[in-house]
């Protein structure tokens, strides 16, 4: 970390908030997502939920998950009544 340009300490001990805070961080300050997932939920599950719920570019191993992640929001907007 010394030779790094910029350093975000989010905790000095990990817990499960702390992985949320550090995904949402990484989406907000990103134009694209590059993941490599494997199976079972896990925090690059969510990362990659997160990110495609802010309509963030996701590029994946898996990108039938992407494309089963927007199937849902697209499903829950129009449930909603809201438009997409």
């Amino acid at each position: 970390m010394a030779n790094a340009d910029y350093v975000k300490v989010f905790s000095k001990s990990a817990h499960d908030k702390i992985y949320m805070e550090r995904d949402e961080y990484l989406v907000n300050h990103s134009h694209r997502l590059i993941a490599w997932y494997e199976d079972g939920v896990s925090s690059t599950w969510d990362l990659i939920e997160y990110a495609v719920q802010q309509e963030i570019e996701v590029v994946t191993n898996k990108p039938e998950y992407v494309e089963e992640f927007r199937a849902a929001i697209e499903k829950e907007y129009l449930q909603s009544g809201k438009q997409i």
